[in-house]
């Protein structure tokens, strides 16, 4: 996120973010990738109880920063757009990160006209392409999430933990054992050939004995005006 608002070239960062444990840990690790780019923080936070966030929207907005990034689950994805409508500013471009586009935020605003001037933040494989271009892994992955139903989801919820599964398995046959010390060396040495993963351009997950979650490079992520989600993915308006 921070290497993609320098490249922007913004300098004051607005940051809209609950007050609670999530928001705190997100903001503290967002802040500090600011600051190594010699980017300026401002924050506000919310209750993420509330029905209507215009009051802390239009505070952030008083701050004159050159971008917004906000981040929410559930509830306040709607309420954010929702201030957006409401105070009509949409001159401040506006970048929701992972948390907002894990959800359907185009359905919880319900107004298209709430994505003025905005981005989100999703992982690659959110973005729609016809299931005979998707790669092959990705291909896979839906072939099996669809035998159970229609993906009503964005698609990254289904890639993430089929990745967790396609470790887990190549760990087995790497290892040829359960032995849970033989299974943990082996997922510290896992090949992109080892797994058919969704996730980051089908790396593996880059696990180290000290590093125990998956790595993400700036491959896994793009940059994608809203729209609706088709096959869980973020179709173009």
């Amino acid at each position: 996120m921070a290497t993609y608002l320098a490249k922007q070239n913004y300098k004051t960062v607005g940051i809209l973010r609950a007050n609670d444990a999530f928001g705190a840990s997100w903001f503290s690790n967002l802040s500090k990738s600011l600051a190594v780019r010699s980017l300026k923080a401002v924050s506000v936070t919310y209750d993420p109880t509330a029905i209507d966030l215009s009051p802390e929207l239009g505070k952030l907005e008083s701050e004159h920063p050159d971008v917004i990034v906000a981040e929410g689950f559930g509830a306040p994805v709607a309420a954010i757009y929702a201030a957006r409508v409401k105070l009509g500013n949409y001159a401040i471009p506006l970048v929701a990160d992972t948390t907002i586009s894990a959800g359907n935020p185009w359905k919880a605003a319900g107004n298209p006209a709430a994505f003025q001037n905005s981005v989100e933040q999703a992982y690659a494989v959110q973005e729609y392409k016809p299931a005979a271009t998707q790669r092959p892994a990705v291909q896979t992955m839906l072939s099996w999430v669809r035998k159970l139903g229609p993906l009503t989801a964005a698609i990254s919820l289904y890639a993430g933990n089929w990745d967790l599964l396609q470790t887990a398995k190549a760990a087995v046959a790497k290892a040829g054992s359960l032995d849970s010390s033989k299974l943990a060396q082996a997922m510290e040495s896992l090949s992109a050939a080892d797994a058919q993963w969704t996730q980051n351009g089908g790396a593996p997950p880059g696990y180290t004995s000290a590093v125990h979650f998956a790595v993400s490079t700036p491959q896994n992520f793009i940059y994608i005006k809203p729209g609706p989600l088709t096959d869980g993915m973020i179709t173009a308006t």
